[in-house]
């Protein structure tokens, strides 16, 4: 879930442009949250945590580089997106280290080229709890503890989860070995990476998972096998 707010005084402009985010992220298949506000009073009476801001940089009373320093007195991690038609405020904003701008001239055009790098972002964040990959052309992840194995056939991954479901896209165990090693994850076999979290024991060169699905381990990697499951607490299987 990626959580988002727009502010901005011009309320029909909000509106539209919260629309166009939604819009995008729905392309991209991606969970998402977007508050609209209609000022700096509006999102600072009813604001929450968020992940990304999208802030009108020229708005009465309370402007999007009050709210910004707000943030940065309440140390927000949240990615502050400048929005405004004063291309010469821009140099001014600096000092907020805003993620990115988007001139309200260039909307149609600077706004999925800044969502995409939005989305970018907050994925590379959630790295350790969430494996993100690409498929279809759009950005997916799921949570790396939900992951029971991973097995290949050709140059496809299957990626099964728990509750049975499966992620098919294309890539190497090789390149998803490295990615999460770290993270509990046994190479048993040259087709077969496994959640060491989800090993119940393991028997005649079959691993057993709480699931109730067996995988085999080859000759080979059994000692290391072993070793492994000792590095990340699991000596009791």
């Amino acid at each position: 879930m990626i959580r988002v707010a727009v502010c901005d005084d011009d309320i029909n402009f909000s509106k539209k442009f919260g629309f166009l985010v939604k819009e995008l992220f729905s392309n991209q298949s991606i969970e998402n949250e977007i508050s609209v506000f209609d000022g700096g009073t509006d999102f600072l009476s009813r604001s929450k945590a968020y992940d990304a801001v999208f802030l009108d940089i020229a708005m009465p009373n309370i402007d999007g580089f009050d709210i910004a320093e707000q943030m940065a007195e309440q140390n927000s991690k949240a990615l502050i997106i400048f929005v405004t038609e004063h291309d010469e405020l821009v140099y001014s904003s600096l000092k907020f280290h805003p993620f990115r701008f988007i001139r309200k001239s260039r909307l149609s055009v600077e706004l999925p080229e800044v969502l995409d790098d939005v989305i970018k972002e907050l994925l590379k964040a959630s790295d350790g709890k969430k494996l993100t990959y690409v498929s279809k052309g759009k950005y997916a992840s799921v949570e790396i503890k939900k992951i029971e194995y991973v097995d290949v056939i050709g140059h496809y991954l299957h990626i099964h989860i728990s509750g049975g479901k499966v992620i098919k896209i294309y890539g190497s165990l090789e390149n998803i070995s490295n990615r999460l090693t770290e993270q509990g994850f046994i190479r048993i076999h040259k087709s077969f990476l496994i959640n060491s979290e989800h090993i119940a024991f393991y028997k005649d060169n079959q691993v057993f998972l709480k699931s109730g699905t067996n995988v085999p381990v080859s000759r080979n990697r059994m000692r290391k096998f072993k070793s492994e499951c000792e590095k990340f607490g699991r000596a009791d299987i």
